[in-house]
C-alpha cells in the first residue's frame, strides 16, 4: 500500500507543477465514456467520483457502467482524472455538465 501512496504523492506534485500524464499513460489507462461527476457520501465525508461506461479496465468487462474511486485530481479540460489507485482517460461526457455555481449529489 505504501507504493500507492508514494505514486499518488508524486503524481499530485507533478500535476501541481503543471505536468500531465504522458500520451502512453493515457493510452494505457482505463477509459470512461458517457461519464458524469457525482458527489457521494463516504461516512462523514463527501467524495467526488466519476461514473461512466468503461473500457480497458483490468477488472471490469468493456461496456460495464462503473464508478471510480474518490477522484483526487480532475483535469480542467476534462481529458483525464486521477483517483487514489489509477489514472482514468475521459472520453465523451454524458449527463449534466459539471456545475459551476453548486454541486449535485446522488443523495438528492
Amino acid at each position: 500500500m505504501q507504493g500507492v501512496k508514494e505514486d499518488l504523492a508524486l503524481a499530485i506534485e507533478a500535476y501541481t507543477a503543471g505536468e500531465e500524464p504522458s500520451v502512453m499513460e493515457l493510452h494505457c489507462a482505463p477509459r470512461l465514456d458517457e461519464w458524469e461527476v457525482l458527489i457521494r457520501r463516504r461516512g462523514k465525508e463527501f467524495v467526488l467520483v466519476i461514473t461512466g461506461i468503461v473500457s480497458k479496465h483490468p477488472d471490469q468487462p468493456d461496456g460495464s457502467i462503473i464508478a471510480s474511486g474518490a477522484i483526487v485530481w480532475l483535469d480542467r479540460h476534462h481529458r483525464w482524472a486521477r483517483s487514489h489507485r489509477r489514472l482514468w482517460a475521459l472520453g465523451k461526457q454524458g449527463g449534466e455538465p459539471i456545475p459551476i455555481d453548486g454541486i449535485y449529489t446522488d443523495e438528492g
